[in-house]
């Protein structure tokens, strides 16, 4: 399983025939645990690393499903009716493993259903916050709690990141909300949380309540391709979350930016840099945080194009550093604070980078 999990983090979407290796080796893998569990004299792997897998495979999947629907992959060879039908029969494959890994996502926590996981973040000893998770059928990319965010709460909590309370916040893509709830927790009287899907903003709804910052944090729909595409403003009728109002008030700005782990595809350097364009105030001083995790060469490289869009759009880095887990227990003592980093490190991403961006007064 952890070899795989590897191969999920290098492997070139767009390359057909590469993702198609991959997902047979997933299904032998998810053949040979089913044989493992139906033969109680085999050892089975510990239930952490199970589900700790599944997600990983889960979020790959589904990463695999959105990329190949905005743009087919390639393969040399064959012709277009060809590929259409081999990728077609892969995607197949893929919604077979979807299925597959929910049952064994509800194994691995003791329910057939995969209930719903609801975990504690202790930062201090005076911050928790408790974060409800869904499953990637239901939320896709807003799912789990990512490991950027807990970075970015963390930089809440031990003020590398300020928060002034009559300052209002606006984050992007919120995900479960542990950022904008930290940051409410921290005295932020406003703190305006923005995702698209409905499922999530939901989730970000449920977890605001839970900590009881509801009045603080707020949750609006907002889809970046409306600002950067300029694509119509549509709402799921059966969502009662409100679009951003800000959105529709051409002056309508803020000092404060956030972002975690917004910068995770080659798409994103062309929807966040404009976004950020919109919604960043001219105000002296005014900035944006972002803190994205560095998974292997090609998303490093995608990360390298968003800085050099965010250059383009009239924005100049204030602060940009490289974070490890050693380079944050150097200077933490707290041993809460430890521990906190520590079992978010736990996951395949170990490097990440942090940026700070003002706007960029030579630029006109």
């Amino acid at each position: 399983m952890e070899a795989l999990e590897t191969d999920f983090l290098s492997v070139n979407k767009r390359d057909c025939a590469a993702v198609e290796r991959v997902v047979t080796r997933l299904e032998c893998v998810l053949a040979s645990h089913s044989a493992t569990l139906a033969n109680p004299s085999l050892d089975a792997p510990p239930p952490s690393l199970v589900a700790r897998f599944s997600k990983t495979a889960a979020q790959w999947l589904t990463s695999i499903v959105i990329a190949w629907h905005k743009r087919p992959p390639v393969v040399s060879g064959i012709g277009s009716s060809d590929l259409a039908f081999r990728t077609e029969q892969i995607l197949d494959r893929v919604s077979v493993l979807n299925a597959s890994l929910a049952r064994l996502s509800g194994q691995s926590h003791g329910s057939a259903g995969g209930e719903r996981l609801v975990k504690n973040w202790v930062f201090t000893q005076d911050l928790c916050v408790q974060i409800r998770e869904l499953s990637f059928e239901e939320a896709a990319f807003g799912w789990q709690t990512w490991v950027a965010g807990v970075i970015f709460a963390y930089f809440l909590s031990s003020g590398k990141i300020p928060i002034t309370a009559d300052q209002p916040i606006l984050e992007l893509g919120c995900g479960t909300g542990i950022v904008g709830i930290v940051a409410a927790k921290l005295g932020a009287k406003q703190v305006i949380m923005t995702d698209y899907q409905l499922a999530t903003l939901e989730n970000a709804v449920w977890n605001a309540k839970t900590n009881k910052c509801q009045s603080m944090a707020t949750i609006h729909a907002l889809d970046w391709t409306w600002i950067a595409k300029n694509a119509p403003i549509e709402v799921d009728p059966a969502c009662h979350i409100r679009i951003l109002p800000h959105l529709i008030q051409p002056k309508a700005t803020f000092d404060v930016v956030f972002g975690a782990d917004i910068c995770y595809e080659l798409i994103h350097g062309e929807l966040v840099p404009p976004v950020c364009a919109r919604f960043l105030s001219t105000s002296p001083g005014a900035r944006i945080y972002l803190v994205t995790g560095l998974r292997g060469e090609r998303f490093a490289n995608d990360v390298i194009f968003f800085e050099k869009q965010m250059a383009l759009f009239g924005f100049k880095l204030v602060v940009c550093e490289e974070v490890t887990l050693d380079t944050l227990l150097e200077t933490e003592s707290d041993p809460i604070a430890q521990r906190l980093l520590e079992a978010a490190f736990s996951t395949l991403v170990k490097q990440f980078r942090f940026h700070v961006y003002e706007r960029d007064g030579d630029i006109k």
